[in-house]
């Protein structure tokens, strides 16, 4: 007769896998993109975020969203963590420095620099031309030198 197996309560599997520092409370498991910690809920029920699981360990409920006011991703301490939503907490990220909005030459597609986008308004040469030069479509010439696109 096959052994049944029972998993261990979620609580426990959690907690064993947080380091208690002086200040946060470290996920020292499996993380996702960004460092936030991942744990598996159960076969049925798939993953979670550390720091939503504390939370729900914690409170007895689901949280949208959560904001860590330490700025540290694997932390799970719960005074650490705020309710919030998608906007608290994008604000949060710009406010704090932690957001990086590309423009123009910055963007990791963009093709055209700064200077190129000079000498294409400054240019009398035909749009096929400059597209030809450039390595863009006429289309995208066209844009730049009525000023509805930058780069």
């Amino acid at each position: 007769m096959p052994r049944e197996y029972t998993r261990r309560p979620l609580a426990d599997r959690f907690w064993e896998k947080v380091e208690k520092t002086e200040t946060c409370w470290l996920w020292t498991a499996n993380t996702v993109r960004g460092g936030y910690g991942q744990i598996t809920l159960g076969w049925k029920e798939g993953k979670g975020l550390s720091h939503h699981v504390a939370w729900f360990l914690a409170h007895g409920e689901w949280p949208s969203f959560l904001r860590h006011t330490c700025d540290t991703p694997a932390c799970v301490r719960l005074d650490h963590l705020v309710p919030s939503n998608a906007l608290d907490n994008m604000q949060d990220k710009h406010a704090k420095g932690r957001q990086r909005y590309l423009r123009g030459a910055d963007l990791p597609h963009t093709k055209l620099t700064d200077e190129d986008v000079t000498a294409i308004r400054a240019s009398t040469m035909p749009h096929r031309v400059l597209a030809e030069l450039f390595g863009v479509s006429r289309s995208h010439i066209s844009g730049i030198k009525t000023g509805h696109k930058r780069i």
